[in-house]
């Protein structure tokens, strides 16, 4: 996993999913949150705690973290 984790960051092959905090008084949107997301060939979505962590391993969570905020 890790060489196909350490691929898919440097050839920005992961995604993000964003999931919306709402305010239990309005019910009005007031704030996102931005998750990665990385489905592996072959394999499907992979999950987050588990490649999280091994991006960490790794030395790419930083590069991760931006392609997050871009």
């Amino acid at each position: 996993m890790e060489e196909d984790l350490r691929s898919a960051v440097l050839n920005s092959e992961t995604s993000v999913a964003f999931q919306p905090s709402v305010s239990l008084e309005t019910g009005k949107i007031v704030a996102l949150e931005a998750f990665a997301r990385w489905s592996r060939d072959g394999k499907g979505q992979v999950p987050t705690i588990d490649f999280i962590r091994s991006a960490e391993e790794l030395g790419v969570l930083h590069q991760l973290g931006r392609q997050v905020l871009e």
